[in-house]
């Protein structure tokens, strides 16, 4: 997996993370909840990854690492 994402988008996935785990526990039991909790850690991986899904299918990258 090559890095395709810069610190904004990082930041960014980390936010949406802890919203979607603080809304899985609001929420309660339910097939819903876990969804969330699953969205919630994916969010968390893309972010210490530096790397996204997405991006890599749409051949974007906003990482500011240039290759030599």
């Amino acid at each position: 997996m090559k890095k395709n994402m810069g610190t904004f988008d990082r930041l960014l996935r980390i936010g949406f993370g802890i919203v979607a785990l603080i809304l899985a526990y609001w929420k309660g039991g339910g097939w819903m909840s876990w969804l969330l909790v699953i969205v919630g850690i994916f969010c968390f991986f893309e972010a210490a990854a530096s790397w996204c899904l997405i991006h890599q299918l749409i051949g974007r990258n906003s990482c500011p690492i240039k290759k030599p």
